[in-house]
This record gives C-alpha cells, structure tokens and sequence, in this order.
C-alpha cells in the first residue's frame, strides 16, 4: 500500500519505529482497531520457544498449504518450530515470498526492485517481531536483514508536486504551498484533535487520536480496548456502507469540520470547511500534497479510516537487504537440521480441491487433474481471495454436487465473500539510475514527485551506499490509474511516456540527466499485479458494504468445520489491513493456532492466544445501514472474548424483558422466549409500543464478573436495570422525531456483555411537502441538539451481586457517606518492574546505581527517576468517587499503617486494602519548622497539603515490623551506641504527593502560585513569596498546547489573566469528598469574607511529590513539582532533566519537573566515613515544600557550606538521614555520615521521617 494521507513531519524528526544501526532494537506494542485486545507480539513473545506442543497430535493429521507467500510461510515455519512436519507448501511458480518479491536486476547484486510490499511501519508487530527474532538468531541461518530507519515518503524527503499545470516543491521542515495548506492541515486536525468529530447532522464521534490512545500497548496508561472497541463500533455503523468520498466528504464539507492544525509549528488554527467541488477535486488530485486519492474514492471509508488508526502510515522503515533476506531467513532457518524450504513444492500449481465423498479430507489437483496430494485434513488456502475464486473455482458453484460437504467446508456466505470482495490494482515501474542525490551538495535536490498526469508518483530507493546505481521507482499507482499504465504498453513504451512527463517540469535537469535514453530488461521492470497468474489482483481493499465480508474472512478459522476437512484462509486478503504484510502474517498465525487446537495440540501460551482474545461478534459490521429512517446504536459493553451472540428483531407488538442480576443486565427475553445471557432475580419490560426519544447504555466493569458489562439502560428518562453507577462509560442518542426499536443484540455471557439496538421510524403514509421540508429543517437543528452524543466516561466500578455466603471485607475505615457500596476497597498496585529488554528496571541492581554515582552519571540517574514518575503516574483500573486512580493513590498511607501497627495488626499492610483515598494533612514539616525556628505560635492553615504514602511493599514491612510503635522502636535502642530499624526491602517506595486546594471564583478558575525559579540571592521563598500565578480552568474550556505566560502580582487584567489559564487536566487532581472538604474548611488558609466553603467535588491539584525508594542504603531521592514550561523548567530541575523525558509520559503527568538527589554530594561518598570537602553540593528540594524555610528551621550545623541557611539549598538525602524518634533536626545540602555523633543513643528510621511523624507512643 501507499503512504496516503501521511501527516508532513517536522524537519528534525526522526521514525520512532525502535530500529538502530540496521537492527530492530526495540519492539513497538501496538493492537489494532478492529482487535484492540489481541496482543501478537505478547502472544509471541510468552510462547518462548514455539507457539504449541504437537508431540501428541495422532501421525494421521496432515496439513497442506497453498501458496509460500508470507502467511503461507509463517504457518509453516511455526508448524516445523512446533515440531511438526507432516505438511507441505504448494507453491504455483518459481519463487517463494509472494508480495515479498525483491527482484534483481540481471548482472546485479547491489540494486533490486521491490515490486511487492516496500515500507514497514512498527505498528506491523507481527512483521518486526519475526525480523527481530531472526536477527538474534541469525547463526541458525545465512541471511543478512538490515534495515533503514528512514523510508524516503513523499514530504519527507524534497518533493515536487505537479497540479493543473503548476509546479510546486514541497520540502521537508518547510511550510507547504498554500494551494495544499487549507486542506493538509484540515486533515492533520482530523488526526490530532482531541476533540469530538461533529458531523453536520448532530452525529459525534471519538477522535482518532484519542482512539489511537486506546489502542497503544506500550502506553499501559492509556491502552483502553474497551473504549477503542467502542469508539470504532460508533464509526462503523455510521461508516461501513459510506465510500471514502462519502466520508471525507461529511467529515470536511460540512460546518462542524475539523480546525486546521500545522505540524510543524504545533499551532492550531479555525474550522476549516472544504468547498465543494474544489477541495474534493484537489484531494483527489494531490491529496493532502503527497499523493493523490482519487483511485481509492470508491474504496470503502472504514476501510481507509482503519489504516490510519493502525498507524500504518507513519515510521516507515525499508528493508536494505530486500523483503526477500526475511523470506529467505525464514525459509533456510534451522530447526535441528530441518529447513522450511525443504517442505515446499515450488512449480506446483493447484487448481482444484477435492473433497473425499465424506468430506473428511481433501485432494488437491493441477489444471490436468492430476493429483499433488490426498488425505488432508488441515488445509490453509494462502493465497489472494482473487485467485482462490478464479484459479481453485472457490464460488458460489464450488463442489455443487456435494453441497451438504460443501456447505460444511466451507459455507456458502464466505464463498460469497470471496467472490464479492473487491481486490485492488496495483502498477509499479522501475529502473536503475545514477544516484543525484548523493552527497551533502545534494541533499536538496528532489527526489519524490506526485504529478496529476500517467506518471503520478515517482520514488527515489538506494539499497547499497557502496554502488554505483540506486533505484527509481518511477511509477507507482493503484486502481484506475492502474489500467492507464497498463494501457501505456510494454515496458519501453511506458517509460517514454513518464519520461515525456518528465521533460515537461522544470529546474530537474539533473534528474533527466539521469535517465537513460531508453530501458528494457536489463535496466527495468514492471509489473500490473492484476495481470499476475496466481495472483490476480494486488491486495483486498474493502468497498462500502462489504466489511461483513472481511469480517467473515478474517475470524474464519474460528468456526470451520467440526466432523469434516478443515479449510482456513490466511493472507493479506483475509485480514483487516489489506495491503500490508501484517494482515498476511496475523492470519498466518490465526490459521496455525487453529490447526494445533483442531490437532488436538496444546498452545503454550494460551492465554495470549487468538482464541483467548479475539470474538468474531465483538463488533457488529452488519448492523442496518445508517439513514434517515434507520439508525443502529453499538452494540457497546466490555470486549469479552467468551460470550455467544444474538441478535433479534422487534416490532411494536413484541415482548422485551430484561432480567436483572445484581447490579447488572444478565439476560434478554423476547417474546417470552430468552435469546441472551440467564434469568436473574427480578425483571423489567420495556414498552416497545412507546416511541424513544432519549437512550442511554451504562457499561461498568465488574470484579464479581471479571469483565466489562452492561449496568443498565435508560430509555425516555426511565432506568431498566441496576442502579447507574457513577463513573460509568456512558453512550446516549437522543432523537428529535419518533423513532421506535427495530433489533437487540449483543453479546452474553454469565451477564450481558455488549448490547446494542436498530431503530427506525414508524410506516406512514406518504408525506405532504411540507411535512418533508419540515423534517429537514429539524434535521438541520441536530448538530445543535446532538442527534447522537457518544459520551465516554469509563470506571472500573465493581458490579456485585449479593451473595450472603461471602465473607465481609476487613475494614480498617468505615466507608464516606458518598461512596457507592460497590466501591468498598482499594487494592494498592504493585510496583515491580524487570525486564531485561526494558530500559527502566525496578528494583534497579544497587551496584549499577553506585556505579551511575562513581562516573556521575546523571543520565541515567535522571532516566531511572523519570521510570518511577511514569510508574507512579500511570492509572490504574480503579476508581473512587468517579475519579480514576493513579498508582501512587493506591498505596497505603502511614496513618492507616500507623493504626494499623497500634492495633498490633502486623498483616494489615500485607493484605493491601484500603476504603478511601489517603486522608490529607498538613505537611509534617511545615510544623516542624515552626518548632525548629521557636514560633512562638503554631500555624496550622495553610494552602499546601499532603499524602504520605507506602508502596505494597514498604507498608507490609511497616506492619509486619509494628515499626510505627515507640515500644518497638525502643527495642532497637543501643546505649552509646546507633541503634538501627531493619532496613525497608528493596523495593520499597515512600511517597509525599503534595497538593494545592484554592477555590475556584465566578469564572471558574483557580489561583494556583507557581514556581519562578530559585531567588538570588538565596531566602526563604515560599508560595506566598513567589507571586507568581497561573489560573486553572475547571471547566477545560482552554486550547490545548496552550503557551502559558503566568501573570505577576495580585491585580492582573483580564487579558494577562486569559495567557495565564490552563486547563484543569494540565494537572494531576482528584474531587475531594466530605471528609476532605471538612478538613480544608477547618485548616485551609482562606478568606472567610471572599471565599465560600469547601464542598464535596470541588478540586485538589497536585503541585508536587516526594519520591524516596530503598533501591541503596541511603535511597534514591526524587523530587517533582508543577511547571508551567515543562519542557525547560526552572533550577533546581533543568532542562537537560526534561529532556530526558520519555514520549511516553503524557497528559498531565508530562507537566511535571525532576530533580534527583541519588548523593549528598559529588563526588558521591561512602555511606560512613567519608568527608564533603572539596565536594559539590547537591541542591534538591521542592519548592512547595521546602522553599519557605529559613535559618531558623535548619539546627543541624553545615559545616560543609556556613552560607548555606535556607529551604532552597537543601538536599532531599541529607535531611532524610537524620530521621530519629525524638524529632532530629533539618539541615542544608551536606554530607552526613551514618555514624556521625548526631546519631549516638539515637534509633536510625531509615530515613524515613514519616515513622516519626507517626509515631504511636503506647509506652
């Protein structure tokens, strides 16, 4: 496939597709949109050896296998590495690989032609998965696979551009022509924005780079597939029967078309509607300026809109050594002296399956009726659906005179789907050329060009750097414009006509230069792949109708045939994403973990499996098609791979009864007749007589069913089912004329999983004109009144159903008034990381970090705190109060411990269960301070809170040690001596998130003080010093990227105020519940006279965290705070940290500084008897804690550095290690050796002044 509609990138930008120096290095995980819970490469990559044990599978299975294209191949290759080899690969020509064909030029080893596939982007997983593996295996074979990071696209490479006559160049890191710009970044607003696509008609649906989101493995805290099932569900009941050009067109021709967006500059800019006829005229010409659409107008728009949201058009790489070094690799790889290529036949054509008189194996024949082979039970038709019907006669007249074993073998509705499903052209033309673009001189000079004439797309290919020629592949096109270069003639004939092309565009002598006088077979190559035997067609691309018929190809292997020969379909042609070698290669692999089950094998990793992940009814492609009178809603539910579908009509005169179990939909009765799921305790009809005019669908997922289910619906405001939970992911239609159910279905299990319906307008008799011009003026209010609102609140509240013999949850905390009584418990995430692939460890090996100390490494030490923010930031299944859980909110806090160890309960902290979010409080510190410094009275309001927290770990050691006990801690007293707590375990974690509450004003927003940057000279600074600001919009009604410039003082202007506001999910925050509001409205520091109280759901932003973890002796310590320019934050982080941070930490977490204190000082010292002089001091602190102390705070004397006397030159290590019962003393950035006399007669915590502060004096 092409590179349509590829988003131009900016200049210094580099393909994220994880290959270094020729390698795939790292792999990228990624699910795709049509399967968004199937993971292959983690299906892969736990099977560890192979993919299923066949030891036991009888010596009487037999597989054969048409076609050694790449799923052919694959299914052959996981076959031998499962042991098995009875089975054989029939190959009908010459060569193996299929559309993986590299073709040498004669007398040539350096210069091929990729007449198949030729860009691979990473979110091909199964692709980058087995080039991997064969790279770091590369003794079991002798092929070099080398890569390019960087395939030379159209815009990302210097490009010309030919439209109506007109030349324009189009390079990258530079602004388009303004003849594209209108509908280039219209497109790319389409990609970006994060807001609802809104059609004219009222219709919204999720963005697509939200649902991309959803689908993104490698972002565990944004991989969503239940919301991406969803999201799609929506696109394709609107979609599916809709041409790209139907879609673009109500997409962009419309009032509520996407903003424009630039993506060089970031900036984004106002709706942009297309005019029709121009813009659509343009798109299909030069498309978005890189290539034309109009060959895949008719294409459908699902279709096109899937390759997008699988990222298939970005990050291209090219294969140097050629697509054929993998088909080798693969073919010659060694299984204990056995070889793939070994069990192919090449030459051997098959033209007709034969099924024995019972149907319980297959013959295969050649066009002479000979036969190739018999007795088959398992055969994988690998070849294009195209050649399946023309050259195996796989149609609807297939084995006619046995048609109950035809039927059986393969059903009447999938030959129906092979004969219906449309198959691309597809033209290339290729020659060799000198290079022009060789060398710094030339990197400027053009090497892509898109015309609007018969040359259409021209790419510039080098394979070798070490050659004298490169590749021009001079013609590349697709459908009609397929048969205008066929019809151009042989090869000689075509090229002097691009070449006339050519000629006629100017300033590219240089290129003509280049071009030989004329080709034939020893400088060129073409190929029309419609033309090709065997092949018939280039790729399956679907048109609007025919996804059911995909739908039917791809989940094939799930329900072949039980007492009869087994056929299964395995290629691109079969898959979601024709086109594109990963759909040959997931249903390579769909066919073989189907053969091994039918075998009656064992999968080795089961549960990764597609049998585990995939379910050929999770999203419905034939529902009625989508018009005026006929409207399909979901279904939409959870994404259950074990649960049976149905599907039912209804008429105003039919029962409908839901049955209700819990809190849940358990079951669906029609007509007294139940055709879903089980009866429950209790029912409710539904009067299908009754027109609708509102619906609503609640989806929760459940702990007691261990899925995603359906809660309840609400039709005209009344609720059918359980309760609505809060937090539910919510869909709702409303609609604006009488509309009445038409179909139910959905899919159940234990409870209803998924559950969608049909509507459709009563039967009337014909209406006046009036009456019709009437209802298009309604209809034309929708985009106001919202036709169908797709709604995506998501939480993972448990759906229980009573059961009186459980067992009540121990409490620790009798449960807010406000809580749901489903949302009893908080189970605390671990924390626990090691992977030997990953960058980030955790518990990192304590010798690597000394060693980061010993070089003063803080690259990696900067890299490893940013592991742990991502870590702690990511959310987790669980909510509370609607709010969804951040893993650092799971954790215990130390006045639950502390309780806890009173209470003498040394499991509490080991059974990981908490009833409410950590209570805040005052920072410890703060009042320290003021005794430190002799207040002579105690504040205790104040702006700025806090959380202190344990990982699962560090809290089961606080309990199980009782360590929050003065008796216990008295115990490890030593007289004249240091005595000494246990260690916390390794993998502890201590956490102070710290939050800022402020009441929002008229405007809804709030006054959040942020940091300006470390005061010169040094002083006490804290927040109210800094007045400095930024306003948070609770509403989220702000631009997002927005440049925040924070205003200065207390009486900004409405416009300084307007530069100052962000959004309220710039921060990490949560909704404060009773027990909060009451503790802010006693201890917050507010004006009584201008502020109103606290109330349940106002806001708490989180403004800053301390973060120690047990990972050495003296842990590592690393701080964050909010910034308003994340990514050159002010002292004490830098932006040298922020540049460290990883792309994959996002939203709100990404606006976040660092700073690490892994030392007290550089160089770094031994724990006991080392010495600070000569040494450089490490500043680390936070500001929202630490910046207004002052001299009077700090009793412990510096010695190292006199001058040192404030909050802002602190270091986070040094004032942990003196941490002692009694209450210690603070001291500035210095280094403290354990064993310094501060410390005799004293307990050490560990550093851990949350023991002290927490202290249960029960003697």
């Amino acid at each position: 496939m092409h590179n349509f509609l590829t988003s131009l990138r900016p200049l210094a930008f580099k393909s994220d597709n994880g290959i270094e120096n020729g390698k795939i290095k790292r792999l990228i995980p990624s699910s795709m949109v049509d399967t968004p819970v199937m993971d292959y490469q983690k299906w892969l990559n736990e099977s560890k050896d192979k993919l299923a044990s066949l030891e036991n599978v009888s010596a009487d299975e037999k597989v054969a296998i048409i076609g050694s294209g790449m799923s052919g191949l694959i299914t052959g290759f996981e076959l031998l590495r499962s042991g098995f080899t009875n089975f054989k690969i029939y190959e009908a020509t010459n060569r193996i690989g299929g559309r993986f064909y590299s073709y040498k030029f004669p007398n040539d080893d350096n210069n091929f032609a990729e007449l198949g596939a030729m860009r691979f982007p990473p979110s091909e997983n199964c692709l980058y998965w087995y080039i991997k593996f064969l790279q770091d295996n590369s003794s079991k074979h002798s092929h070099d696979i080398i890569l390019n990071s960087d395939f030379p696209d159209p815009g990302l490479v210097p490009t010309l551009v030919l439209y109506n006559g007109t030349q324009y160049e189009v390079n990258p890191g530079e602004p388009l022509p303004e003849v594209f710009k209108d509908i280039n970044e219209s497109w790319n607003g389409f990609l970006h924005t994060r807001e609802p696509i809104l059609l004219a008609n009222g219709v919204q649906l999720d963005p697509p780079a939200q649902i991309m989101d959803w689908l993104d493995l490698s972002r565990p805290d944004v991989y969503n597939p239940v919301k991406a099932q969803n999201a799609w569900q929506g696109y394709v009941n609107y979609f599916k029967d809709k041409s790209f050009v139907e879609g673009v067109i109500a997409i962009f021709c419309q009032p509520n078309a996407p903003k424009t967006f630039n993506t060089e500059t970031n900036e984004w800019g106002e709706t942009y509607e297309w005019k029709y006829p121009q813009d659509i005229e343009k798109f299909g010409t030069i498309g978005t300026g890189i290539g034309g659409e109009y060959p895949l107008f008719n294409i459908g728009f699902i279709c096109m809109l899937r390759f997008t949201l699988n990222k298939l058009e970005e990050n291209h790489a090219l294969l140097v050594t050629g697509t054929d070094s993998v088909v080798d690799a693969l073919a010659d790889y060694d299984f204990n002296g056995k070889k793939l290529r070994d069990f192919i036949e090449l030459n051997s054509p098959v033209h007709h399956i034969q099924p024995d008189d019972t149907g319980e194996t297959i013959g295969l024949l050649n066009n002479e009726q000979k036969l190739l082979d018999d007795k088959i039970n398992h055969l994988v038709m690998a070849t294009t659906h195209r050649s399946a019907e023309i050259e195996m006669g796989i149609d609807s007249l297939w084995q006619r005179k046995q048609r109950d074993v035809a039927e059986k073998i393969i059903p009447q509705r999938k030959r129906q789907s092979i004969g219906n499903l449309h198959i691309a052209q597809s033209s290339k033309f290729f020659l060799k050329v000198k290079p022009w673009w060789v060398g710094e001189a030339n990197k400027d000079k053009v090497r892509c060009i898109t015309t609007d004439t018969a040359m259409a797309n021209f790419y510039t290919l080098e394979y070798n750097k070490e050659s004298e020629d490169a590749v021009c592949l001079m013609n590349y096109v697709w459908e009609d414009y397929s048969e205008k270069a066929e019809s151009l003639g042989e090869l000689n004939d075509r090229y002097q006509r691009f070449l006339s092309d050519l000629k006629q565009l100017d300033d590219i002598d240089y290129i003509l230069d280049a071009m030989p006088d004329k080709v034939d077979a020893s400088n060129a190559v073409k190929i029309d792949w419609q033309l090709k035997q065997y092949y018939n067609g280039a790729f399956a691309l679907s048109e609007a109708t025919q996804e059911d018929y995909l739908s039917k190809l791809f989940y094939n292997f799930m329900d072949v045939s039980k007492d009869k020969a087994k056929i299964y379909f395995a290629g691109d042609s079969y898959s979601w994403v024709g086109g594109w070698v990963e759909g040959a290669l997931q249903t390579g692999l769909n066919a073989f973990s189907a053969i091994a089950t039918n075998m009656g094998g064992k999968l080795t990793a089961n549960d990764y499996s597609p049998f585990e992940n995939l379910n050929s009814e999770s999203i419905r492609y034939d529902n009625p098609s989508w018009n005026d009178a006929v409207i399909s809603f979901g279904p939409y539910g959870g994404s259950s791979v074990h649960t049976q579908p149905f599907n039912q009509p209804l008429s105003t005169n039919d029962s409908l009864v839901l049955h209700i179990q819990g809190n849940c939909i358990c079951g669906v009765e029609v007509n007294q007749q139940l055709i879903g799921g089980k009866t429950g305790y209790k029912t409710v009809s539904i009067n299908l007589a009754e027109p609708v005019e509102h619906l609503k669908l609640y989806v929760i997922d459940s702990d007691y069913y261990r899925a995603t289910i359906v809660n309840c619906i609400e039709v005209n405001g009344e609720i059918y089912g359980g309760k609505p939970e809060e937090g539910a992911l919510v869909y709702e239609m409303s609609f604006l004329s009488h509309m009445y159910f038409s179909n139910i279905n959905g899919l159940t299990g234990d409870a209803v999983d998924r559950l969608g319906f049909s509507f459709s307008e009563p039967v009337l008799e014909k209406k006046s004109t009036s009456e019709t011009a009437n209802k298009v003026s309604n209809l034309s209010q929708l985009a106001t009144y919202s036709f169908l609102l797709i709604m995506c609140f998501f939480s993972l509240l448990s759906c229980k159903e009573e059961k009186k013999e459980e067992a009540p949850i121990k409490e620790t905390k009798k449960p807010t008034t406000e809580q749901s009584n489903e949302n009893m418990g908080i189970k605390p995430q671990h924390f626990s990381i090691y992977k030997e692939e990953s960058e980030f460890h955790f518990p990192e090996d304590s010798t690597k970090i000394y060693e980061w100390l010993a070089n003063r490494d803080t690259l990696k030490i900067t890299q490893h705190a940013w592991g742990i923010w991502e870590n702690l930031t990511r959310k987790t299944n669980q909510t509370y109060n609607g709010d969804t859980l951040y893993v650092f909110e799971t954790w215990m806090g130390v006045d639950e411990l502390a309780k806890m160890s009173a209470a003498q309960d040394r499991e509490g902290g080991c059974n990981q269960l908490k009833t409410e979010r950590t209570d805040l409080e005052i920072p410890k510190q703060f009042f320290h301070a003021q005794l430190f410094a002799n207040q002579a009275k105690i504040d205790s309001t104040f702006k700025v809170l806090e959380t202190v927290s344990y990982n699962p770990s560090a809290a089961c050691f606080a309990t199980q040690n009782l360590i929050f006990n003065k008796s216990v801690l008295d115990g490890y007293y030593r007289k004249d001596k240091i005595g000494k707590i246990p260690d916390f375990p390794a993998d502890a974690i201590t956490t102070k998130p710290t939050y800022y509450a402020g009441k929002p004003n008229s405007d809804d927003l709030i006054r959040v003080p942020v940091w300006p940057g470390m005061p010169n000279p040094a002083k006490e600074f804290g927040n109210e010093d800094w007045n400095f600001y930024v306003f948070v919009d609770i509403t989220n009604g702000q631009a997002k990227d927005k440049k925040l410039v924070p205003v200065k003082g207390n009486n900004p202007t409405d416009k300084e105020i307007a530069k100052a506001t962000c959004n309220l999910n710039e921060f990490i925050h949560y909704k404060i519940d009773q027990e909060g509001a009451a503790y802010l409205n006693k201890h917050e520091d507010i004006d009584t006279k201008t502020s109103s109280q606290f109330k349940v759901g106002d806001y708490v932003l989180l403004v800053g965290m301390h973060v120690g973890t047990k990972e050495i002796s003296n842990w590592t310590w690393q701080t964050y705070y909010w910034t308003y320019r994340p990514d050159n934050p002010t002292s004490p982080s830098s932006k040298f940290n922020a540049e460290l941070r990883p792309s994959s930490i996002t939203g709100a977490a990404a606006n976040y500084a660092v700073s690490t204190a892994y030392a007290m000082v550089w160089p770094n010292q031994p724990i006991t008897g080392g010495s600070d002089k000569g040494a450089e001091a490490i500043i680390s602190f936070n500001p929202y804690l630490e910046g207004s102390f002052g001299p009077g705070v700090f009793q412990f004397k510096n010695t190292f550095k006199p001058s040192y006397k404030y909050g802002v030159q602190t270091n986070c290590m040094t004032c942990h290690a003196l941490a002692i019962p009694p209450g210690g003393k603070y001291s500035t950035a210095q280094y403290i050796s354990m064993d310094n006399e501060y410390f005799k007669n004293q307990v050490q915590l560990d550093f851990a002044w949350s023991i002290q502060g927490n202290l249960n004096k029960d003697k």
